[in-house]
């Protein structure tokens, strides 16, 4: 096949990049190039979608300044234009602190929360005790109906071995 010109090639790397956030598989994508005649071959194609995924990945930090002050302007002209007459309803007023959350994210306001997760339970007091039941066929049924048996614990009792 002959070479692609540059815009050719950058218009078939959006289309791909268009067919990825339509979340569509990689052997969808894959055939989906194929079928287009853009190349000869599966390792052609998977480079193309390589390409298209490595597009993104150099975006610069002004790009996405760029992009989040753009995205904070349409937030903020979502909240303009709410019809007046749901702002002082309470869906309105839970539509607009969200819409002011995200402005909020977006603007940096708020530093990223840190989440530690830890496996570490010795030093935690169980809430509740482990019991342990052994279950003893003996052949014959301890009730005729499920409900003549109680299987309540007083609180007391088990409170205590906490």
């Amino acid at each position: 096949m002959p070479k692609t010109d540059i815009i050719e090639h950058r218009k078939r790397l959006t289309a791909v990049q268009d067919w990825i956030l339509q979340d569509l598989s990689t052997t969808e994508i894959t055939q989906k190039v194929l079928d287009n005649g853009w190349c000869n071959s599966l390792r052609q194609a998977k480079n193309i979608i390589a390409q298209a995924r490595e597009q993104w990945t150099k975006t610069t930090e002004e790009e996405m300044e760029q992009k989040r002050r753009l995205k904070i302007a349409e937030l903020q002209e979502m909240k303009n234009s709410l019809n007046p007459k749901y702002k002082d309803t309470p869906h309105g007023i839970n539509v607009m602190l969200s819409i002011e959350k995200e402005i909020i994210k977006l603007a940096g306001l708020i530093p990223a929360q840190r989440h530690i997760l830890s496996a570490e339970t010795e030093s935690k007091k169980m809430i509740a005790p482990i019991f342990n039941i052994q279950i003893v066929d003996s052949g014959i049924p301890l009730a005729s109906r499920e409900e003549d048996v109680d299987l309540t614990i007083d609180k007391d009792s088990w409170m205590n071995k906490l």
